[in-house]
Formats: C-alpha cells, sequence, structure tokens
C-alpha cells in the first residue's frame, strides 16, 4: 500500500522513528525534497491515527500514525507514516 500523495509505501517501519529517516520526503506536486530534519520544522496539518486510519484500511498496526504536513513551496498536503517510539 502507498500513499496517494507521495507514492511512499505506508505501514511499519521494522526501526522505528519515522520510515527509512535517510530517505527524503517528496512533494507529489512541486517536487520538492525535504530531509527528516526539516520534515518536523514543515507546519502539522493533521494527524491521523487508530479509529481515523481503520476507517480506510482492513489492518493497520497498533500505533502507526499518518502525519500531514503543508508542503513550504506549494502549500500542498505531503503525508508520511510514523510509528511509536
Amino acid at each position: 500500500m502507498s500513499c496517494v500523495a507521495t507514492g511512499s509505501p505506508l505501514g511499519p517501519n521494522r526501526r522505528g522513528g519515522l520510515r527509512d529517516t535517510a530517505r527524503a520526503v517528496r512533494c507529489g506536486g512541486c517536487g520538492r525534497s525535504y530531509e527528516e530534519r526539516t520534515w518536523l520544522g514543515l507546519p502539522l496539518v493533521q494527524t491521523l491515527t487508530g479509529e481515523a486510519i481503520a476507517a480506510h484500511v482492513i489492518k493497520w498496526p497498533h500505533g502507526v500514525r499518518i502525519e500531514i504536513r503543508r508542503c513550504a513551496r506549494c502549500a500542498r498536503s505531503i503525508a508520511r507514516t510514523v510509528e511509536p517510539i
């Protein structure tokens, strides 16, 4: 399964924290890439957790949430999974 906005794979990351933190997050609208530190500085639009996610998928790992942040260049939403630490 992947994010419609970014094409990034969704689901648990066995190492914890942001999924593959060495990989940049890319905006699907304008293509701008964000390293982890910059990503965390983007405005948080919404965090989807538990029930909100379960309404759209059959099975979702406990504690994994989806952070949606606003792109600094084009203002589109970018989604990324985040695991509990």
